[in-house]
This record gives structure tokens, sequence and C-alpha cells, in this order.
């Protein structure tokens, strides 16, 4: 069955190079930073493929392609690959979206290199400089990036502020389509503030608003957090039967991340059914990607589940050692935490020094 969908994904590859050929460097290039979000292994091989053909690039067209891999590097969760795609940017353009773009999606590597003053440096770098943008799109995904970066650093009143103003902005710019994202993004934030019901009603109206099949990302967000309410209100078949579904989806999706803390959260719901032979096939590859990549909130939540998990199996020396794991990656967490938070505000006060100075020679 595997080999068939392979055939079939080969041959539908093979179709869309083959009209994609026909068309010039720059309409590929916008064709395949149409699907990039959600259509990610077809974006993938679509800019393999064209790599033999850069050097017939425009410069433009170099940047847009470097933009391009380095997002797909991103999302995929090679950082380092996608910060050395994303320097080569600006080397090749001066277009100001495109270097807005390209420095929202630093903002995220960073902050996933634990990098967290500089993060928030340039993101506020971004939100000052919005009015100079042209896209209201690009103006959009800034805001909702700050709200995304503000809420899981626990920075909440901030992401309430930010979240509101992404609401106006909507409202003004008659963005209808940014509404799921929103949306999304406010169901997130309710998550962090515990209120379960608030979070529930916001995914709700996300999954009818995230319609379009540019928004797949974001509704596979929805998909999952809906899953987890139910499991925390302790509704959990509904939420297996959720969880399972959503998990095949992110599989053929191929977001690493969001697929490795959907494995958790099925290991964790298995604990709570008591479905103990389920568990392993679940979180052993979840604790291994997290463990590769350090993602300390992954590795502290599966290395919980795998402690439970094997104490109540009865085998002792491996809740031990996995015991002693989730003690390290929770310090580590709580200490990483604490380091976001404290980002922040030094940020915040190298920014109004940096403000100050700014006013001083104005006048000057």
């Amino acid at each position: 069955m595997k080999k068939i969908a392979q055939l079939i994904f080969t041959l539908s590859l093979s179709l869309s190079c083959t009209s994609l050929w026909s068309k010039t460097y720059q309409e590929q290039l916008d064709y395949i930073k149409s699907i990039s979000t959600h259509d990610i292994s077809k974006a993938k091989a679509l800019l393999e493929s064209l790599e033999p053909k850069l050097e017939k690039f425009s410069t433009k067209e170099k940047a847009l392609y470097y933009y391009l891999q380095a997002h797909s590097y991103s999302i995929r969760g090679f950082y380092q690959e996608a910060w050395e795609l994303a320097e080569k940017v600006s080397d090749h353009s001066n277009d100001k979206d495109l270097a807005a773009r390209t420095e929202s999606l630093k903002v995220s590597i960073l902050s996933h290199q634990g990098k967290f003053q500089q993060s928030f440096m340039t993101t506020y770098q971004l939100l000052d400089g919005l009015e100079q943008l042209t896209s209201n799109e690009l103006k959009m995904d800034i805001l909702l990036d700050a709200v995304t970066l503000h809420t899981y650093s626990e920075i909440l009143d901030k992401a309430q502020d930010l979240a509101l103003r992404s609401m106006a902005f909507i409202n003004k710019e008659k963005l209808i389509k940014h509404k799921c994202n929103l949306s999304v993004e406010m169901g997130l934030l309710n998550i962090r503030l515990k209120k379960y019901q608030k979070a529930a009603d916001y995914f709700e109206q996300a999954e009818s608003e995230c319609s379009d099949k540019t928004q797949a990302s974001w509704l596979l967000i929805v998909k999952t957090q809906k899953a987890k309410i139910l499991m925390l209100n302790e509704r959990h078949e509904m939420a297996e039967q959720s969880y399972l579904k959503v998990f095949d989806e992110l599989v053929s999706f191929g977001w690493s991340g969001l697929l490795v803390d959907t494995q958790i959260r099925i290991a964790e719901l298995y604990l709570k059914m008591e479905a103990f032979d389920k568990i392993e096939a679940y979180a052993l590859p979840a604790y291994q990607s997290a463990k590769k990549n350090n993602q300390l909130n992954d590795l502290s939540d599966v290395s919980f589940v795998l402690t439970r998990f094997y104490e109540e199996s009865g085998e002792h020396k491996k809740a031990q050692e996995f015991r002693r794991v989730y003690i390290k990656s929770s310090n580590e967490l709580k200490s990483l935490l604490q380091k976001r938070r404290l980002a922040y505000y030094q940020a915040m006060n190298i920014r109004k020094e940096l403000q100050k100075s700014s006013l001083v020679t104005r006048e000057e």
C-alpha cells in the first residue's frame, strides 16, 4: 500500500514538474510559495528539482528560492540549515517585504536556537517597521508570529495586547482569511491561561474559518488542540478517535514538531486509559526525536509518560532512567522559561535605551 502511495506521489510530482517547466522560474517559485505551508513534502521536492537550475535564476529569483528553502528546512526542524539559507536572502535582494518575511522566519529560528533576546529584538524591529511594508498579509503574519512568541514565553499580557491589535487590523483591512489564524492563536493563548472552555470556543470557531487549503497547517493545530481539550475533560474515547485521525494526517503532512507533540499526547492518553500495550509505539519515537533535537518541552513531557508507564509495568530500572531524564529536562525547561522572560525584559530595556538615544540624536 505504501509502495502504491509512493508511486502515485512520484507520478503526481513528475506531472507537476512537467507543467512547471513550461513556466518561468518566477512563476515556478510563486507556485512553490503558494503551497509551502500546506504541502510541505511537495514544496520540498519541487525546490530540490529546481536546485540544478539555480545558476540560471535572476538575483531576485535566487533570493526567493533561498527564502523558500530556508522555510522548508525550518518547518522540518533543521534550524541551522534554515538560518544559513535565510542569511543568503539579503545578499540577493533589497525587497523590503521579502527582507521582513525572512527576518520573521529568523525569529522562529532564533527562538529554537535559544537566542531569545535577539528573537524579541528582531520581533519589535519588525513591528516598528510594519507601515513600511506593502503586503497586508505579511503585516498580519508578523503580528501573529509576535503573538506566538509572547504566548510561549509566558508574557501573556503582551500576547493578549498583540492579539487585540491583530483583531483590529483584520477588521480594518478586511483580512477575512486571517480570522482562522487569529482564532487559533487565541485558543492557544487561552489554554496557557487555563481557560479551557474559552479555548474550545475559539478552536470551534477556527474549524469553520480554516477552510482554505492554504490553511491546512492551522487546521491541523485546531484538530490536535480540540483532541487535547477532550482529553483534559476526561472524554478519553472521543480524544483517542480525534488524535488517531489527526496523527495519520500529520504523518503525510510532514510537520515534525506537531507530529512529535501529538505522539506524546496519544501516549499520555493511553496512560490515562491504562492501555499500556499501546504506549511505547508512540512514546519511544517521540522520545528519540525530542532527545535528538533537544526539544526540552517534548523531552520533559514524554519522559514523564515513560516513567509512569515503566512504573506501572514493573520495569523499575527503566522507570528510574526516564525519571532522571524527566527531572533534568524539567529543571532545564523551567530555567529556559526564566531565560525567555528575562530576555524579553532585557530586550525591552535595550529598546528603550535605543529609542532615547535616537531621540537625543534627532534633537541635536
